[in-house]
């Protein structure tokens, strides 16, 4: 079992073994780890590109370029954690559209990804947390 504080493994999960599994369910733990590390991620490159943009703006350009270049590679397993945890509170991966809806939308995902995860398997596949 990973420790609380392993979150660079969590996010190592889904980015090599689960990078496009969108079957299956994810714990709370593993959602909020790849999110947490990811919005460390992405906050160290606005701080960067900040700074680098003052010193030259080509180098700021080139770190933005990089910074989008990696945000596209990582689209296809952050939709697939999601509709995991969206399997995990029992529904379908197809409710990440509600956020679509601005405000209520969101806070309504954001409460789901922060449900307990339902006991037991679901037509989802086994409890991630009896594994």
């Amino acid at each position: 079992a990973l420790e609380n504080h392993d979150f660079f493994k969590w996010f190592q999960i889904c980015m090599m073994s689960k990078y496009s599994d969108f079957t299956g369910r994810a714990r709370r733990k593993e959602f909020w780890m790849y999110t947490l590390l990811f919005f460390i991620f992405s906050l160290t490159f606005v701080i960067l590109g900040a700074i680098t943009s003052s010193i030259a703006v080509s180098l700021g350009m080139l770190l933005a370029l990089l910074y989008v270049v990696i945000f596209l590679a990582l689209i296809c397993p952050t939709l697939a954690l999601s509709v995991r945890r969206l399997h995990d509170v029992g529904k379908s991966g197809w409710w990440l559209l509600i956020g679509i809806i601005p405000i209520a939308g969101a806070l309504y995902l954001l409460y789901l990804f922060s449900r307990r995860g339902l006991p037991g398997p679901t037509p989802y596949g086994p409890d991630p947390k009896g594994m």
